[in-house]
C-alpha cells in the first residue's frame, strides 16, 4: 500500500530515488484524478443534557483526519515521499484511530531513515534555519500523509495527528541542485538504506546518524552539546563508561598517527571536563563558556560522521570484532 508524505522546508531540484524512498519536488504528482475516500462522522446525540459523541472505529478516525485540517492541496504544495507501507490492504479500510497513529508513525520513521543520510550530508549543527522538516510534519504543527487506496488507484484518504509538542520554526530550509542529488545518491551512507539484514556494527551506524539529525532539531544549544556528547558516549559501549575510557573506544578508530590521538584526545577531555561539567554541575552556557561554540558543535558532528564512515569501513559485524580491531588500531599507533 502506498503513501505519500510531505516534507516542508525540503525544496528538490528533481525527483530521484534513495533507498526506497522516492522523493518529488513539489506539485510532480499526479493529483488531478484523485478523489477522497467518503467520509463517515460520528452520529450525535443528546443525553440527560449532556453532549456526547458515539464514536466508533472508522467514524474517530475520520473525524480526528478531518480536525487535523490536512488537504491535499496542502500537501502539494511541498515535496513528497512516496513509499510503500508494510502493511495490508485492509489497513485503509479497517484501521481504527490508533492503528491509524501507528502506522502513521512507522511511515514517518522509515522516512526519517533516509532523511538520516539527506541531512548527514547537506545539513550543519549550527545552522538550524536550514534544517529540512521533519518526516510529515506540515507547518500547522499537525503531522500527516496521504494514503491511495490499494483497490482504486484515484481514491485517497488522509491520515493526521499530532505528535510535536512545538511546531517547528520556518527557516530557509534545505534546497538541492540537480548536482547535488546526484552527489548525494554516490555517499556511502547510502549502503545504510540498502542493507536489508543490519548486524550489530550496522545498527550502530544507523543510530550514530539518528542521534545526529535528533541534534540537528534541538532548539537549545546547550542541550544540543550534551546530546551530542551523549552520542559519542553512546556509540563507545551500550553501557556506562568513564569519559576517559569512551575517548579509548572512539578515537583510534578514526585517526591515522599517534600524534592525531593524543590531540583528538585532549580536544573531546575539554569539552566534557572544561565544557560539559560547567554546563552540567555549574549552571553555565555553552556561550558563556566560548565564544567558538558554533565550531565546538560542528567538531562533535564531525567527529561522529568519522566514527561512522570507520564502522563502515572496518568490515566488522559484532561488538566483539569491533574491540578487536581497536586493540589493533591502538597497538599500530604505539598507545598501550
Amino acid at each position: 500500500m502506498q503513501a505519500i508524505i510531505p516534507i516542508d522546508n525540503f525544496n528538490i531540484e528533481k525527483s530521484f530515488k534513495l533507498g526506497n524512498v522516492v522523493f518529488l519536488p513539489a506539485n510532480q504528482y499526479k493529483i488531478s484524478s484523485l478523489k477522497q475516500k467518503p467520509i463517515e462522522l460520528p452520529n450525535v446525540f443528546i443525553e440527560d443534557d449532556l453532549e456526547a459523541y458515539e464514536f466508533a472505529g472508522e467514524s474517530l478516525r475520520d473525524l480526528a483526519s478531518v480536525m487535523t485540517g490536512i488537504h491535499l492541496e496542502d500537501v502539494w504544495n511541498i515535496t513528497v515521499a512516496v513509499i510503500e507501507l508494510d502493511h495490508g490492504s485492509m489497513s485503509y479500510y479497517l484501521n481504527s484511530k490508533d492503528q491509524d497513529e501507528v502506522m502513521l508513525i512507522e511511515a514517518c520513521n522509515k522516512l526519517e531513515q533516509v532523511m538520516d543520510i539527506v541531512r548527514v550530508n547537506f545539513c550543519r549543527m549550527d545552522n538550524s534555519l536550514m534544517n529540512p522538516g521533519l518526516a510529515g510534519l506540515l507547518n500547522t504543527g499537525y503531522s500527516g500523509m496521504i494514503l491511495i487506496s490499494p483497490d482504486e488507484e484515484d481514491q485517497y484518504r488522509i491520515i493526521g495527528n499530532r505528535f510535536y509538542g512545538l511546531t517547528m520554526v520556518n527557516g530557509i530550509g534545505l534546497e538541492l541542485s540537480e548536482q547535488q542529488i546526484d552527489i548525494l545518491l554516490q555517499s556511502e551512507f547510502v549502503s545504510m538504506l540498502i542493507d536489508e539484514e543490519l548486524n550489530g556494527v550496522k545498527k550502530l551506524s544507523r543510530l550514530a546518524l539518528r542521534r545526529l539529525s535528533e541534534a540537528m532539531y534541538v532548539p537549545h544549544l546547550d542541550s544540543k552539546f550534551i546530546y551530542l556528547m551523549t552520542t559519542i558516549e553512546t556509540l563507545a559501549s551500550r553501557e556506562y563508561l568513564n569519559f576517559k575510557k569512551v575517548k579509548s573506544k572512539v578515537v583510534p578508530l578514526i585517526v591515522k598517527s599517534k600524534s592525531e590521538y593524543h590531540a583528538l584526545s585532549e580536544e573531546l577531555r575539554e569539552y566534557s571536563e572544561d565544557v560539559r561539567t560547567e554546563i552540567v554541575h555549574n549552571g553555565k552556557s555553552i556561550s558563556d563558556i566560548s565564544t567558538e561554540y558554533r565550531k565546538i558543535l560542528l567538531r562533535l558532528q564531525f567527529i561522529i560522521v568519522r566514527y561512522v564512515v570507520a564502522l563502515n569501513h572496518s568490515g566488522c559485524s559484532t561488538e566483539e570484532e569491533l574491540e578487536e580491531l581497536r586493540l589493533s588500531k591502538m597497538r599500530e599507533l604505539g598507545i598501550s
